[in-house]
């Protein structure tokens, strides 16, 4: 399974990388942020062969959307959601794959619980505010 982890080099980006890499099923994980060399000193760090740096602007939607195209999984973790979230969903809606993120913002989640039925009609599974804020409390 070919994992695009969106923002994989921040914060919290990194941490859910590493617990990825300990699953047989990932064959790569494509690490995509707008700082490239963060991303290229975290693999360096991490130093699996399955990771592969890629520099991304979320904002540019045509290269979002290709990147998107060319993964089996879509993992959020690009901040701030209030900015970010619905447009990236969306984004992966279209190009009809499955999504998690860890969006723990109450606006960008009526927002993105909003575009349920778009995502049923595409057959996408999307799974947002997982994690310990608020994917725990959420429970």
């Amino acid at each position: 399974m070919k994992v695009l982890a969106l923002g994989g080099s921040g914060d919290m980006g990194r941490m859910a990388v590493s617990i990825l890499l300990e699953s047989p099923k990932i064959t790569s994980i494509t690490v995509a942020d707008i700082n490239l060399e963060r991303v290229k000193h975290f693999i360096e760090l991490v130093g699996s062969e399955k990771l592969n740096p890629v520099e991304i602007d979320v904002n540019d939607k045509d290269r979002l959307a290709d990147l998107i195209s060319s993964h089996d999984i879509v993992m959020n973790t690009v901040g701030p959601y209030y900015k970010y979230a619905t447009m990236i969903l969306e984004a992966v809606i279209k190009a009809k794959k499955p999504y998690v993120d860890i969006c723990d913002d109450w606006k960008p989640t009526l927002d993105s619980l909003k575009l349920n039925e778009k995502a049923k009609e595409a057959g996408v599974t999307a799974i947002i505010g997982i994690g310990a804020s608020p994917g725990i409390t959420n429970l």
